[in-house]
This record gives C-alpha cells, sequence and structure tokens, in this order.
C-alpha cells in the first residue's frame, strides 16, 4: 500500500512509492488482519488505520479468487492418520550411548571414513 496525494494507492509503482508517504505490507485471511509491516512520513493514526482496513477489504478480491478456484477443483479429503508411535524405536533412540558420542564419532571416522577416502585417492 502506498498514500499519495491523500489518496491509498493498491501495489504502487517504484516511482509512486518514491512519491509516497507510506509503504505498508498487509497480510491476512478473509475474516482477520494477521500481519502489518510499513515505513511512514509523520502520517495519522487515522490514515494509518484506513491504510490496514483498505488493503484488507483489497485482498479479498485475492481470497475470494482463491476460494473459487478449491471449489471448481473438488478437491477431496484424504483421510489421512498418523501412523502408531514406535515405543522400541524412541526408546532406542533417547537412550544414551555407552561411549562418549566424541570418541565413538572419533572411533568410526578412522576404522571406516578415512581408509576409504584414502582408496578414493582423497588423503
Amino acid at each position: 500500500m502506498g498514500y499519495v496525494n491523500g489518496v491509498y494507492v493498491l501495489n504502487p509503482t517504484k516511482a509512486e512509492l518514491a512519491k509516497s508517504q507510506l509503504d505498508l505490507v498487509v497480510a491476512g485471511t478473509s475474516k482477520a488482519v494477521l500481519m502489518v509491516e510499513s515505513e511512514a512520513d509523520i502520517l495519522s493514526e487515522e490514515v494509518m488505520l484506513g491504510a490496514v482496513v483498505y488493503g484488507h477489504d483489497q485482498m479479498q478480491v485475492a481470497i475470494n479468487a482463491i476460494n473459487e478456484f478449491a471449489d471448481e477443483v473438488n478437491p477431496e479429503v484424504l483421510g489421512l492418520k498418523a501412523p502408531e508411535t514406535n515405543e522400541e524405536l524412541v526408546a532406542k533412540s533417547t537412550r544414551v550411548p555407552a561411549k562418549p558420542l566424541k570418541k565413538r564419532s572419533k572411533s568410526v571416522k578412522n576404522k571406516r571414513v578415512l581408509p576409504n577416502w584414502t582408496k578414493l585417492g582423497m588423503l
């Protein structure tokens, strides 16, 4: 949103933004404003709130178009259900290793990684 010569400007061009007293982005749903970001010269609270309301009103066109498109394609709702928790796997993954992790990783690096790098000529 911009605000040029006392008029709100929807999706202003760079030239319009250069003359604008306001650079505002509004995001939301059909029912509510969810986020506002702005830079402004000294403007009244009434002008700032008006810009947010105008932006929310204008986004309804896009929201309605998206909803109409979704109705046209008639998406089938899938009855997906989360899999059961594998308690055995959770128990194994949360237990503390017998050897300290640093020693264990160094051991794996020395036994498995370095020999393979040597074979490949990477060392």
